[in-house]
């Protein structure tokens, strides 16, 4: 069987310089693995690289026991044997290869970042030091790759990644995350670690680009908003979950980082705003509902234990964005705005349920109790949906429109742009509350300047027609749910 040595050169371009002709390439040039016959393996390189970070590795994790030992040779030796592959490629490159991509200032970063993640970690066990090890080597390689692309920049770098920002954030959020976790054991330090480099890594890119901007960043993302608030909102839920032990505080951090990543990139739209923004969304109001929702819910899950705990932040959660998305779109409505799916009503609808539902299938248990929650959810999701799809804007408009000058409150000096506000105020109200006028009349007071808009009218000439377009809604539908006769 004819070796390497024995096939021909075959010529072929430099992707370094693909201007250029092709030129034979020699087999030695192509840097074999001399099992597989792959190039660009660079055996000697990454065999070298890899036994010496398997033995860093193994020294630092010796702290950890036997285990700890282990999991640090193992991480060890995946970082310094890509390591070694790239700085081998940057000396000896291989032909026809693509161009590097800072090779070793990746190598260093994640070695660098790996080792110093694993000592952080190593005060968790074993379980620690391995997480601590994987996040600090993805930090540390990001960090390490933007400082190289600064100081040695290559015509391939994606500098819009801002990795040098990102892979800074990302350490030092995973350093904030397992401070906060520690509380919970090695598992709370662990995902503590996690979520933290996830957010820090995203608020790091937010800053990298507004302190360097580059063409291609993706603004309307407002990364650095979006990720303050998600280490906001993570720490915030972990904090609330420690209540219910590991599991709770793993729980809400994840909750709250969603939530307050959906806050802040809401906030960010309000503050600098772009012009690719998702505004039908109502970020800001949709992560304040979900906020909201998951601390209620995780408060009355809690007589269930961890389990009911983070199964009332979930369901809470979900129906707090629904209705906070709802009321964004009635208080700051936008074009885009999907009204036929009521989110308001349905997210209102859905958190009642829960609560009632949990409440009746407490006498099973906590099993009991969060099936109980979640059905519970379901029904009052839609029939919440069910009450705001009864109420139609467009309907209740054209007809407030034709009949308010017949109005026993009407004054002949005002408009109907002055009532319309107030028509609006009391069938969405009725939509998001139901129940007796009485009982929410207060709440609609505190609306009225936010909603008047234009309206000349004080909140005592407005609440006559509010309460009209209240009671001629609550009367449309079947039943009598203010217990009112009518």
């Amino acid at each position: 069987m004819p070796t390497d040595k024995q096939i021909p050169p075959t010529p072929k371009r430099d992707m370094r310089n693909p201007l250029a002709d092709p030129v034979p390439v020699e087999p030695e040039d192509r840097n074999l693995d001399p099992i597989t016959g792959e190039p660009g393996s660079h055996p000697v390189g990454t065999g070298v690289g890899a036994g010496t970070g398997a033995l860093a590795g193994a020294a630092i994790g010796a702290v950890g026991g036997p285990v700890g030992m282990a999991a640090g040779a193992i991480i060890g030796a995946v970082t310094g044997g890509l390591a070694g592959k790239e700085a081998a490629e940057s000396l000896n490159p291989t032909a026809g290869g693509m161009p590097p991509q800072h090779p070793i200032g990746t190598g260093i970063g994640a070695t660098a970042g790996g080792l110093g993640g694993a000592a952080i970690g190593a005060v968790a066990g074993p379980i620690g030091m391995a997480a601590g090890a994987a996040i600090g080597a993805a930090a540390g390689g990001l960090a390490g790759k933007g400082a190289a692309e600064a100081v040695n920049p290559e015509p391939t770098d994606r500098r819009e990644d801002h990795n040098l920002a990102k892979g800074t954030g990302a350490g030092a959020g995973a350093l904030a995350g397992s401070a906060v976790g520690a509380v919970a054991g090695p598992v709370g330090m662990a995902a503590g670690a996690a979520v933290g480099a996830v957010v820090g890594g995203m608020a790091g890119e937010g800053a990298g680009e507004v302190v360097n901007p580059q063409r291609r960043d993706e603004l309307s993302e407002h990364k650095l908003s979006t990720g303050t608030g998600a280490g906001a909102g993570a720490a915030t839920g972990a904090l609330l979950g420690t209540a219910a032990g590991p599991v709770g505080m793993a729980a809400g951090a994840a909750i709250g980082a969603v939530a307050g990543g959906m806050a802040g990139k809401g906030a960010g739209e309000v503050v600098n705003p772009k012009r690719d923004d998702d505004l039908q969304e109502h970020y800001l109001s949709k992560g304040v509902g979900a906020g909201g929702g998951a601390a209620a819910g995780a408060a009355m899950g809690a007589v269930a234990g961890p389990a009911g705990m983070a199964t009332g932040a979930a369901i809470g959660a979900v129906a707090g964005a629904l209705a906070g998305k709802g009321a964004g779109e009635v208080a700051n409505p936008k074009r885009g705005d999907e009204l036929d799916d009521h989110h308001l009503g349905a997210g209102v609808g859905a958190g009642g349920g829960a609560a009632a539902g949990a409440a009746l299938g407490a006498v099973g248990g906590p099993v009991g109790m969060i099936a109980g929650a979640a059905v519970g959810a379901a029904v009052g999701g839609a029939a919440g949906k069910g009450v705001a799809e009864a109420v139609n804007p467009a309907v209740e408009d054209t007809y407030w429109r034709g009949s308010y000058v017949h109005a026993t409150y009407y004054d002949a000096g005002r408009t109907f742009d002055d009532y319309a506000p107030a028509y609006r105020l009391g069938y969405t109200g009725f939509s998001r509350f139901g129940g007796a006028y009485p009982a929410s009349e207060d709440r609609l007071a505190n609306e009225w300047n936010s909603v008047k808009g234009q309206s000349r009218l004080t909140w005592n000439e407005a609440k006559q027609a509010t309460r009209a377009a209240w009671d001629r809604v609550e009367r449309a539908i079947p039943g009598d749910s203010d217990r009112d006769g009518k």
